[in-house]
């Protein structure tokens, strides 16, 4: 066999333990199987049309961690200590619905239902940064929530006051959710299939990782074209420069390799 030809059998056996050493890696890591989802819809945007890093968009791929190895931070808790992920205070669930797909969206609340009574004891501390409480109630009290509750958000991309009628909510303890693009809480009135607090045995991961874009080539081979012509319309473009700069950098590489072993081939021996 040439030498050369073994060289090259011995490079692309590296590629192949090390892709299936990550993989195997990442697995483990994550507890969730598969760890990706791709993300079809635009609830969690920051724009109304283009995909940007570090943001959860259509056409991203999104790497999950199971519930049970994730640190949950709700908004309202990451508010406080300064926690973000994906451009937000707060983590980011992936959780079952009655009806439909699972939906990805951000922990903004957790309550506690006990015997009857409703709290949020992380609302103690949820003020600006004057001391002004950014929330409301009809009872005043986050130790017996009672009437509708308004949350105020705002990390300098919005300014929204949600708000959820507490009395309306099933009586389990759970999270309050909402997409970064929406105006409204998932368990608010106008949304009858979300309506119910996301307790952890919906809750099917928890999103870890963005891979920015490779969703979209999911998007494009079941027909979903409309997904990304409408919401993340820089994706595929995107993509498109990330394999192509891919490329150039393994030639770039294995070219310079080659411009080594010549070199060091014509050398002298002394």
């Amino acid at each position: 066999m040439k030498k050369e030809n073994l060289t090259t059998i011995i490079a692309l056996g590296i590629v192949v333990i090390i892709l299936v050493s990550g993989i195997i890696l990442v697995k483990n890591a994550s507890g969730v199987n598969p760890p990706f989802t791709v993300i079809e819809s635009n609830s969690m945007q920051h724009s109304e049309d283009k995909s940007q890093i570090g943001i959860i968009d259509t056409g991203d791929m999104i790497m999950v961690r199971s519930f049970e190895k994730s640190n949950v931070v709700s908004y309202v808790e990451g508010h406080q200590t300064g926690h973000q992920e994906f451009g937000d205070y707060g983590s980011v669930l992936i959780y079952k619905r009655p009806v439909g797909n699972p939906v990805i969206h951000r922990a903004i609340l957790w309550m506690e239902y006990d015997s009857g009574t409703w709290k949020a004891p992380s609302l103690e501390n949820f003020k600006d940064s004057n001391e002004n409480p950014l929330w409301t109630c009809a009872s005043d009290d986050f130790n017996n929530l009672t009437g509708t509750l308004i949350l105020t958000l705002n990390n300098g991309y919005r300014n929204i006051a949600v708000s959820i009628n507490v009395d309306d909510l099933l009586p389990h303890s759970g999270y309050i959710t909402m997409g970064d693009n929406n105006a409204t809480v998932d368990q608010s009135a106008s949304n009858i299939s979300l309506n119910n607090l996301v307790n952890p045995e919906r809750i099917k991961s928890v999103a870890w990782k963005e891979i920015p874009w490779l969703g979209s080539l999911k998007l494009l081979a079941n027909g979903h074209t409309s997904y990304l012509n409408n919401y993340a319309t820089n994706s595929v473009p995107c993509l498109v420069a990330l394999f192509i700069t891919i490329i150039l950098s393994v030639v770039s590489v294995g070219y310079l390799f080659d411009e080594f072993v010549s070199k060091k081939k014509k050398t002298p021996t002394p």
